[in-house]
């Protein structure tokens, strides 16, 4: 249970009708940073609908930005009629949602900004509440003022011959790649047919922690990346609008077979030639930013905001910290059982990949559109959506880590995910393929310095000759650290170079999580 969580709600009614009720918890709102707020909302569905989704109340943790009229959901639970929860679902890091007027978000976030105030004008005028309403209507002038420079924006873009058409094509598709799992691994709740949500009213939408943003920028990266564009539509909207982490293709009640939305940790890359932001609203950088302090709430390998730290570091992360499967394991002290599994089955193909350093690891994003592409795994077949690069290995085999280990990242149709980890040592023979990723290096760090050469590569290069794995369900080894992952760990390793192992090191420190207790879980070993 979060924060947020650890008292008696008291649910106060914003919306009832269309089958469904949206509630607030006003006594639970409680400040965080640089003005945002979070508190607990709720949707009672009714009879027939709860019977078809096989639950009857969705909470959602969200959290509140007053001054940049937007808002992130942290976490979502799932209740049966009897309040009994049904599953839980931590979400990943995203860019906020944006507020629409006139909709039943813009109620939600004006009550819990304080930009509602029963009391009368005469008696406010004079009260500290009246000052301190006066100060939040100025504070929604200001986000007003910059949706409007927002729409003017692109109405002179489109004078100018911008176009509202949408941008060009990106080489790979918006819904290639990984929140760390978005989410407890669990697709987000149904959308509801067209026809049922009454017009201009939406309900909160499915959220993770907010990258600070104005409404200009926000808007701006809406024209510029269609799939990110609607990001605002929430729970209960027509289909046909999508989640900001959702794929491109709408998401409708009963609709298993549409693509799960992609994992933050393989945020869809821009199309060729659009610059990270605007001119009109990028901030300069300042040259000395990589050498600062890691800001609260970032998390870090090492030092104050390193793994330990993890789980404090923002209440949607506290599974780093309380959760009991997490990953990576040390396999000897975790005692698997031998048995005879069934081998992994690979179908890797040659693809185009986009490399991102994002200051902490090598991440690499897979085109892979059809979603033809993965490891099946006891039945279960799993795309393959991206991969990252950890020096040392996370896991432990026979109580130590290898040089280094490469991790990947798998979703099924319901939006399960497994981590295939294989380790890698130094040895006399370059690896092939990690020589093609370092010949593709980007030159810049950060999710927008991806580079996407004309070559490609072949996944199934890093896989070793030898089938023989770990099977064990754990957790995203980096925050929000969301449990109920697979991971399939290769036994035998791949080899490296020396030379390719140090151009590594000089990249980045150690990116590696500590063992984290095995707890008493199952873990299976092949023989």
């Amino acid at each position: 249970m979060t924060a947020a969580a650890g008292h008696a709600a008291e649910w106060e009614k914003i919306v009832d009708g269309n089958g469904r009720v949206v509630e607030i918890d006003p006594t639970g709102i409680f400040n965080s940073d640089h003005g945002t707020k979070v508190s607990w909302g709720r949707i009672v569905l009714g009879d027939e609908e709860a019977a078809r989704v096989g639950y009857r109340t969705i909470k959602a943790l969200n959290r509140y930005d007053c001054l940049n009229r937007s808002f992130t959901t942290i976490k979502r639970v799932y209740l049966d009629g009897n309040d009994n929860v049904t599953r839980e679902e931590t979400l990943p890091e995203q860019a906020p949602a944006m507020v629409r007027r006139n909709s039943v978000d813009e109620q939600i976030w004006r009550k819990m900004c304080g930009l509602v105030n029963e009391e009368k004008p005469a008696a406010r005028a004079n009260s500290g509440a009246g000052r301190a309403g006066r100060a939040a209507e100025k504070i929604e002038r200001i986000a007003a003022a910059a949706e409007r420079a927002a729409k003017s924006t692109k109405t002179t873009r489109e004078a100018h011959g911008g176009s509202a058409a949408a941008p060009p094509a990106s080489p790979m598709p918006a819904n290639v790649l990984p929140a760390p799992l978005k989410s407890g691994a669990l697709p987000p709740p149904p959308v509801a047919p067209a026809g049922k949500a009454p017009p201009g009213q939406t309900t909160p939408a499915a959220i993770p922690m907010p990258q600070r943003t104005t409404a200009v920028a926000a808007s701006a990266n809406a024209q510029r990346n269609p799939a990110t564009a609607h990001a605002s539509t929430p729970v209960g909207a027509a289909p046909g609008t999508i989640p900001a982490t959702a794929s491109a293709s709408p998401r409708t009640t009963g609709s298993a077979a549409a693509p799960p939305p992609p994992l933050i940790i393989f945020p869809a890359p821009r199309p060729a030639g659009h610059a990270a932001t605007s001119a009109a609203t990028r901030e300069p950088r300042s040259p000395l930013a990589s050498r600062r302090a890691p800001k609260g709430g970032e998390w870090e390998y090492s030092g104050a905001n390193g793994p330990e730290a993890w789980g404090r570091l923002r209440p949607e992360w506290k599974t780093c910290g309380e959760g009991m499967r997490q990953s990576p394991i040390d396999f000897a002290a975790s005692t698997p059982l031998a048995v005879d599994l069934d081998p992994v089955k690979f179908n890797y193909r040659p693809a185009r990949f986009l490399v991102t350093d994002t200051g902490k690891q090598l991440r690499i994003k897979v085109d892979n559109p059809n979603r033809d592409m993965g490891m099946e795994v006891r039945g279960r077949r799993y795309a393959l959506e991206g991969f990252t690069l950890h020096r040392p290995s996370e896991a432990l085999i026979g109580g130590k880590p290898a040089d280094m280990s490469v991790h990947f990242f798998h979703r099924d149709g319901e939006g399960r995910v497994a981590v295939l980890a294989v380790q890698a040592m130094r040895g006399d023979t370059p690896n092939a393929l990690l020589q093609t990723l370092l010949n593709n290096l980007p030159l810049e760090r950060g999710g927008d310095g991806g580079y996407m050469p004309e070559t490609t590569i072949d996944p199934g290069a890093f896989l070793p000759k030898n089938p023989a794995h770990f099977l064990y369900m754990g957790s995203l080894a980096m925050p929000p650290c969301t449990e109920g992952v697979l991971w399939v760990v290769m036994k035998a390793p791949v080899t490296l170079s020396d030379e390719q192992f140090a151009i590594l090191a000089r990249l980045h420190a150690s990116n590696a999580r500590p063992p984290q207790p095995a707890n008493a879980r199952i873990v299976l070993e092949s023989r």
